[in-house]
């Protein structure tokens, strides 16, 4: 099961190369796995490749460093670090990420679920975000 984390990061690698990246994909997960993030949802291999592919677009560079990783059974739960950033942004964002993984008797991912705060990646990334989130309780009505 550890191999299939050092699979992950290999990903995170080959982000930009398509023809690496789905085969590794392929390596990864099963034909009906599914992924899932607080913004997106995968169904199916093909859908988890484009997924993957999409956000290599999004990204021009992409790290992750495993803060700890438990392995029980056919479970796997990564706590990772991940830095990316994006293309249309010059900011670097460092966002903390919780990976879920069920792993099949042949290695293989069958669901994959990623947990992450939207509002930290955001105000990480745009700078006006913070000043907007400290409004959001009063305009919500959970003001002090």
């Amino acid at each position: 099961m550890i191999n299939t984390i050092d699979k992950l990061l290999q990903l995170m690698d080959v982000l930009h190369d398509k023809d690496a990246l789905e085969q590794l994909v392929e390596e990864l997960y099963t034909d009906d796995a599914f992924f899932e993030d607080p913004l997106v949802r995968a169904d199916g291999l093909r859908a988890i490749q484009k997924m993957w592919r999409s956000f290599g677009a999004m990204c021009s560079e992409f790290h992750a460093r495993i803060q700890r990783q438990l392995v029980e059974d056919n479970a796997v739960v990564v706590e990772w670090e991940m830095q990316s950033k994006a293309r249309m942004w010059p900011i670097s964002v460092t966002i903390p990420v919780v990976s879920w993984l069920e792993i099949n008797g042949q290695g293989k991912i069958v669901s994959h679920k990623d947990y992450w705060d939207v509002m930290t990646a955001m105000r990480r990334l745009l700078p006006v975000a913070k000043p907007v989130e400290k409004l959001l309780p009063g305009a919500l009505g959970r003001g002090r």
